[in-house]
């Protein structure tokens, strides 16, 4: 459960107190330049196939250990089709929290603009696609982070001296 390695640097903002207005103004920055649409998934059940059968125009792909800002496994690709952007928009941001399909991330074919790790309440998005003074009344929420693990990861590596 790391940042891939790479020389890309990415803004972090912290979604505190479940702000969907923030989720909704940077989907609408990035929704536009993004091609394609990926998933952790958390679970396989019955909930993810009736998600397959429902959106099986949309989907490209279902791969193992796919290189995502973050990644836990299994992830599924989807073309960025009007269906699978209002899935964005409805969930909301809070709504992937241990959803079976968590972590959407937005990539311009592939490279990801815009990840998000849910259950810590993180989002990242890759200046050299999103400019984030677009974005002024995040200011005092977000930091540059490069090659480094953050959040609950980092917190606990650092008390385990890991």
């Amino acid at each position: 459960m790391e940042m891939k390695d790479s020389d890309m640097k990415y803004w972090v903002i912290e979604f505190l107190d479940g702000d969907e207005s923030k989720w909704m103004d940077v989907l609408n920055h990035a929704l536009p330049l993004a091609t394609h649409i990926e998933f952790n998934i958390l679970y396989t059940d019955g909930s993810l196939d009736k998600f397959i059968e429902e959106y099986e125009s949309s989907i490209v792909s279902i791969t193992k250990g796919k290189e995502k800002v973050y990644s836990s496994g299994k992830v599924l690709r989807m073309k960025k089709t009007d269906h699978a952007v209002g899935l964005l928009i409805d969930k909301g941001f809070s709504g992937f929290r241990n959803w079976f399909l968590e972590d959407p991330s937005l990539y311009i074919e592939d490279c990801e603009i815009l990840a998000t790790i849910s259950h810590e309440n993180q989002v990242y998005l890759n200046p050299e696609y999103i400019d984030l003074n677009k974005f002024p009344h995040f200011k005092l929420e977000h930091r540059l982070v490069e090659k480094e693990e953050i959040g609950f990861w980092k917190y606990i590596k650092h008390f385990l001296n890991l």
